[in-house]
């Protein structure tokens, strides 16, 4: 055999679905990054003229830690399965997901509210 050989249509299929996971992946990021910025800076309270009285929100009533929380559960959930699609993979990134997001919640809720 020699690499001069044409590929057969299962590699070329294999390649094409990488490179399709790979577009997908990438496209996530960036709209999570878009959103992302766009609830810390809009969600705030002082945002859109509105002041703050110098308290946080309770954990579960603050909008910019649930939207937080959704968005990057989402997006780390759809990159993990992107990584190996199969249902095993899909039930391990809902628990890697929930932790992700976890974290960016907390950090984006403090940001958003000093």
């Amino acid at each position: 055999m020699s690499d001069a050989e044409p590929t057969s249509g299962a590699s070329r299929a294999a390649g094409t679905s990488s490179t399709l996971r790979i577009a997908v992946a990438a496209t996530v990021g960036v709209i999570w990054a878009v959103y992302m910025l766009a609830v810390v800076a809009l969600g705030g309270c002082d945002s859109f003229g509105g002041r703050c009285d110098g308290t946080r929100p309770p954990l579960f009533e603050d909008d910019v830690a649930g939207k937080a929380f959704v968005g990057t559960a989402v997006a780390t959930w759809m990159l993990w399965w992107l990584r190996r699609p199969s249902v095993r993979q899909a039930a391990v990134g809902v628990a890697v997901a929930l932790a992700v997001a976890a974290v960016v919640a907390l950090l984006a809720r403090s940001l958003a509210h000093g």
